[in-house]
């Protein structure tokens, strides 16, 4: 019985949530070294190879996220009264 919860635990552990990984390295508590702390305890092998696809998908997220800024670019003072939260105007 034992090697079968051992298997399942190893089944479920094998892929790392994409998500879960970059929300780690946003929280102002942990960053980037626990994330590689993480990753080398789970499995030093793959570690660098992990940290770098992570790093790659952020690289990613963020370079979507600029270009969208970029192109639509509106001043605050030409944006409808009721498009901005109350207390933030």
């Amino acid at each position: 019985m034992v090697e079968a919860m051992k298997e399942k635990f190893n089944k479920y552990w094998e892929e790392f949530s994409d998500i879960l990984a970059i929300v780690a390295v946003l929280d102002p508590r942990l960053k980037f070294a626990f994330l590689e702390y993480c990753y080398n305890i789970l499995d030093p092998d793959t570690a660098k190879l992990n940290l770098d696809y992570i790093l790659g998908k952020m690289v990613k997220l963020f370079g979507a996220y600029k270009k969208e800024t970029s192109t639509t670019r509106v001043s605050t003072s030409h944006a409808p009264r009721h498009s901005i939260p109350s207390g933030y105007d």
